[in-house]
């Protein structure tokens, strides 16, 4: 299993350039965007746990990009 993500970058703003090595990976397998909440914090360790975990900040309490007080087991 290969998951790429690219930290940063949205999805609607990937699909406005071009991008034919990604686009190759992706006709080969599959694209699943990922839906992040509204109120996840704009940071990399909440939408990261959020996108690992599939579940919401408020349940693996990753609020920051240190991930103190974590609930991620």
């Amino acid at each position: 299993v290969l998951v790429v993500g690219i930290d940063g970058v949205r999805l609607d703003t990937l699909a406005r350039v071009p991008t034919p090595h990604l686009d190759t990976v992706a006709d080969a397998g599959f694209l699943a965007p990922v839906t992040v909440a509204d109120s996840t914090p704009t940071m990399s360790g909440p939408c990261w746990a959020t996108v690992v975990t599939g579940v919401r900040v408020t349940k693996h309490a990753v609020w920051s990009n240190d991930f103190s007080g974590h609930r991620l087991g």
